[in-house]
């Protein structure tokens, strides 16, 4: 059992992280983006936590700049990024939700090199990021009758 470990937790987190879009599509449809985000994000939290616990490792922050770094990037980079996506999403459907969220880190190289001249975009690089905004559309699916309407937003 302990052989496949591994492989079982790693299916198991794809199955829970794929039916986040899916999930939030059916929860905006009676409660509010924020405050619905914010509970998502507490549950989750509680779990972490629970997990970190649980496993007796210490990862409290140590230095002030530590405690800067949690707070600026939870308040930020989860509070802020999902407060706006879930708002945003009560606009478009989950698969184009799940496209646009899904090539941040596929257009993060393009944009790198506008920005940092010493970083070099290769061949190797340009068919990574056409792969991968490939994939992106291929798991996420979006129905084509719908992507016209839905990146139009609120009218």
């Amino acid at each position: 059992m302990r052989r496949y470990g591994t492989a079982g937790r790693y299916l198991l987190l794809c199955a829970v992280w794929g039916t986040a879009f899916m999930a939030t599509d059916v929860g905006l449809a009676d409660l509010p983006a924020v405050p619905f985000a914010a509970v998502r994000f507490d549950v989750a939290a509680g779990l972490l936590f629970a997990a970190v616990f649980a496993s007796g490792v210490d990862v409290r922050p140590r230095t002030r700049d530590d405690y800067v770094y949690v707070l600026v990037g939870g308040a930020l980079i989860i509070g802020a990024h999902h407060a706006f996506l879930f708002a945003g999403q009560r606009y478009v459907t989950g698969g184009v939700a799940a496209v646009l969220l899904g090539l941040v880190p596929v257009v993060t190289p393009a944009l790198t090199r506008l920005v940092a001249t010493d970083e070099e975009f290769t061949a190797a690089t340009a068919l990574g990021v056409a792969l991968g905004f490939a994939g992106v559309v291929v798991i996420a699916d979006p129905d084509p009758a719908n992507v016209a309407d839905s990146v139009l937003g609120v009218s």
